[in-house]
């Protein structure tokens, strides 16, 4: 698996998964999450879901009961929307949370579902053959400190040094071309133009 040009693509998977999947994690909002219920059983659904991971809910109440959760919903704009659902029996109450929320709660699963991806690769010892000197870059990006970056190192069959000499010999065919042009010209002896 670590053999070129497996590990090459594998390495390459890693950190496009890191940088794209993973990303970066949300800011810290200004806002924190509170309960808003009273205490009642249909504010400890209410309260539940603000402190859960959900991004909506749908609350089918009678209409005092849901009279009684808008209430508590008005009281907190900064942290969710609200509408009222009218199909089915009996109607609802859609909440909705801020987005800012929604995002912090996605990004504990992201760094889950990221350490699981690793884990199906190998252990420590053979990610760290595998990353190489980007390995150290792994645990900052699953702690949130910061974003893995790209683009990733150049495949370990394509050496910086490689890369130099291909571009300093860009034109040498060329110079060798006129160079002989104006040896024959000095012989006298006309190139056929291609």
């Amino acid at each position: 698996m670590l053999a070129p040009p497996f590990g090459d693509l594998t390495k390459f998977f890693v950190g496009q998964y890191l940088h794209d999947v993973l990303g970066e994690m949300p800011k810290t909002s200004r806002l924190i999450m509170r309960k808003a219920g009273c205490g009642c059983a249909n504010c400890q659904v209410l309260d539940d879901f603000l402190m859960g991971p959900l991004a909506r809910t749908v609350l089918r109440l009678p209409v005092t009961r849901k009279s009684h959760i808008e209430k508590r919903v008005l009281n907190i704009p900064d942290l969710v929307s609200y509408t009222i659902v009218k199909s089915g029996s009996p109607h609802g109450i859609q909440i909705i949370k801020a987005a800012e929320f929604v995002s912090n709660t996605h990004w504990g699963s992201k760094v889950d579902e990221a350490n699981k991806f690793l884990e199906k690769l190998g252990d420590t010892a053979l990610l760290e053959k595998l990353m190489g000197h980007r390995y150290p870059d792994i645990e900052p990006a699953l702690n949130g400190k910061q974003k893995f970056l790209l683009p990733f190192n150049r495949p370990s069959t394509c050496e910086p040094s490689a890369i130099l000499s291909l571009e300093s010999t860009i034109g040498i065919k060329r110079k060798a071309a006129d160079d002989l042009d104006e040896e024959s010209s000095a012989l006298g002896v006309k190139r056929k133009s291609t």
